[in-house]
């Protein structure tokens, strides 16, 4: 998961660069932050010595985030995919 989710996140940093979709080409890094989020976070919980609580919380608002980007993300990848008219006989 880890790594799909910093694929996604690769592909978005590019995305935003060479502009793939027609729009709203921030949401592959969006959904795919959530990893880096929580590594960060992480980190410093072990350097501020956060409580749980506040991890917890910062987790639970990325993968809000992160399924929020997703399903917007998958809205706009189907929404760009041409749609092929059945051919009649």
């Amino acid at each position: 998961m880890v790594v799909v989710l910093s694929a996604l996140f690769i592909f978005g940093v590019v995305a935003l660069i060479r502009k793939p979709l027609s729009r709203w080409n921030a949401l592959p890094l969006l959904a795919g932050a959530w990893p880096l989020l929580l590594g960060v976070t992480a980190i410093l919980m072990s350097q501020l010595d956060l409580r749980n609580e506040v991890v917890l919380g910062i987790a639970i608002a990325g993968l809000v985030i992160m399924t929020f980007a997703l399903v917007l993300l998958g809205y706009v990848l189907q929404s760009d995919a041409r749609q092929e008219q059945p051919a009649f006989a």
